[in-house]
């Protein structure tokens, strides 16, 4: 009960104060194919989506095979799944961490809490992948509590969600998987078959070895001493202005969807990530260690920086905005909270369920480093869709100093 009403108790306040997915994110998105082609031609579009793995336009297809090219529709269809997947991960990561070791009313309290945060309040109604990776997140902690061969399934999906999580990513996670049972080399076998296709059908059709063709646009991000010249020419937005109509398939010709946002998927863009790779990684090279300190510079600073307080998501509510000037003087606390978090994942690399928490780190460790080192941006987001790890290491953080105060206060007296 309380878990329900820790759920839903949030939600409805939200809704009351006029909280709402914002239906131009599913048209304006960056990494949104046309709604209207979605609705229209869903094969070819996805077939023909070198930007980024199909998985969640694929999403946004069914949205659109339900409610039609109505971007209110599409967002109110991924708002309600969003809300139904959030009860369903939270009752999962309860059930983990009671697995894990923690005491019941600590697990369902700390979850409530958790799904009542800010952060899930907002990434429930952006129109975006964020809130599925949190959710695939909590389900891959538990079926690691499990022991569940199932959890290969997590990183594959991921694979098809998100460009981050490459292939070889999954062959690491699989090697490891394997190293802490022993078992299941089909499991990962096949899974690391099933990752690899966004990326072979990518390499085959458009010849870039990547779920996504934009790495090189997102590495200059990252790239130290590049002129404010060349980082303009390897600007998404900027480069796409002076775009043509191009021709074969609208996905990849149109220069902008037909509800007016550019059209990220032009098969332009593909040469041009080419060359902007080649200008980053020539940067890196000539200065490794600025590039290495720039990006270290931005782990601890972007750790200060909650989850919430996103820069380039949908509009925010004012309730929201009032909070980010909150979070913004505690800043060195959230520092702070994230690296006890890292610290005790640390130290239950020893402990008898190392073989779960080993999965879990290097999931978390990906996402924090291989994100900053190739994207300069979006690191609020990127982060968001770890936290169901770092909320459960901070409940098994509790979980100790409950039971040592409990040992203190119930051991006899000294004599």
């Amino acid at each position: 009960m309380l878990l329900a009403a820790g759920i839903a108790s949030p939600r409805l306040m939200a809704w009351a104060l006029g909280w709402r997915a914002d239906p131009g994110v599913v048209l304006g998105h960056w990494q949104h194919a046309d709604l209207a082609l979605l609705a229209e031609a869903p094969w070819q579009t996805l077939w023909l989506l070198h930007a980024q793995p199909p998985g969640w336009n694929g999403i946004l297809a069914l949205a659109a095979a339900w409610a039609g090219p109505d971007p209110a529709a599409a967002a109110a269809f991924v708002h309600i799944a969003f809300t139904i997947l959030s009860a369903l991960a939270g009752a999962a990561l309860a059930a983990a961490a009671v697995r894990f070791g923690v005491r019941p009313w600590l697990a369902v309290l700390g979850v409530v809490l958790v799904l009542a945060s800010p952060s899930v309040l907002y990434y429930e109604r952006y129109v975006f992948y964020p809130h599925l990776t949190w959710v695939l997140i909590a389900a891959l902690i538990w079926l690691l509590a499990r022991g569940s061969m199932a959890a290969m399934a997590v990183p594959v999906a991921l694979a098809w969600i998100w460009a981050l999580f490459h292939p070889a990513f999954v062959v690491l996670w699989g090697a490891v998987f394997w190293l802490t049972r022993r078992r299941g080399g089909a499991w990962i076998l096949g899974g690391v078959l099933l990752a690899a296709l966004p990326t072979v059908h990518n390499l085959t059709v458009f010849q870039v070895p990547s779920a996504s063709s934009w790495v090189g646009l997102n590495l200059v991000q990252t790239a130290p001493g590049l002129t404010v010249r060349q980082r303009q020419t390897c600007d998404f937005y900027l480069f796409q202005r002076g775009l043509a109509p191009g021709t074969g398939p609208e996905v990849l010709a149109a220069v902008r969807k037909r509800a007016g946002p550019p059209n990220l998927n032009h098969a332009a863009l593909i040469d041009r990530a080419r060359i902007c790779q080649h200008l980053a990684l020539r940067a890196i090279r000539d200065d490794p260690a600025a590039y290495l300190a720039g990006r270290l510079t931005a782990v601890a600073k972007t750790h200060g920086v909650r989850p919430f307080e996103y820069a380039f998501g949908p509009a925010k509510p004012p309730a929201l905005r009032a909070m980010e000037t909150w979070a913004a003087r505690i800043r060195p606390l959230s520092q702070a909270f994230y690296a006890v978090c890292w610290l005790w994942l640390l130290i239950l690399l020893r402990g008898p369920h190392r073989g779960a928490f080993a999965l879990l780190a290097l999931v978390a460790f990906w996402v924090t480093f291989a994100g900053h080192f190739a994207n300069g941006t979006d690191q609020e987001r990127m982060r968001y869709t770890i936290e169901p790890i770092y909320a459960l290491l901070a409940l098994l953080v509790a979980e100790r100093f409950i039971s040592a105060a409990g040992f203190r206060q119930n051991r006899p007296p000294d004599p």
